[in-house]
């Protein structure tokens, strides 16, 4: 909670106690890592929100902050799943976002959808369909 703290943010835990996933536990964890941190490190004195709801025999994870966004390039290359990373403007590879990556590919690893959408804040959503 330091972490949250020290960019003067609040978190917020809506995933009900109830709520059991079956997927890969230490992957999924990685997962969530990544997202939460990185929706802290882009977000400063707002809102980081992780929820979660059962649909049926599948689970909804959704992790979303009140930051600034991310560019249209990067949602295009999460939510399409044979693009290739996108370059930095100035076509140098990217120095940064390893995160998403590590996210993105453990997802298609197991199986699971993710999708973002941007704009003031971002919102993953990842379905996990595939029950263990």
């Amino acid at each position: 909670m330091e972490a949250f703290a020290a960019q003067q943010n609040h978190f917020e835990n809506h995933v009900p106690e109830t709520l059991r996933i079956r997927s890969n536990r230490q992957l999924l964890k990685i997962i969530l890592h990544n997202l939460i941190d990185n929706a802290n490190k882009y977000t400063s004195d707002g809102i980081v929100s992780v929820g979660g709801s059962q649909e049926g025999p599948a689970v909804r994870l959704v992790v979303s902050d009140t930051g600034p966004g991310l560019s249209g390039d990067l949602v295009n290359w999460i939510n399409e799943s044979n693009a290739a990373y996108p370059e930095s403007p100035d076509g140098e590879p990217r120095m940064h976002g390893i995160g998403l990556v590590i996210i993105k590919e453990l997802t298609e690893i197991l199986g699971l959808e993710i999708s973002v959408s941007s704009g003031h804040g971002t919102r993953f959503e990842i379905l996990i369909t595939n029950i263990l």
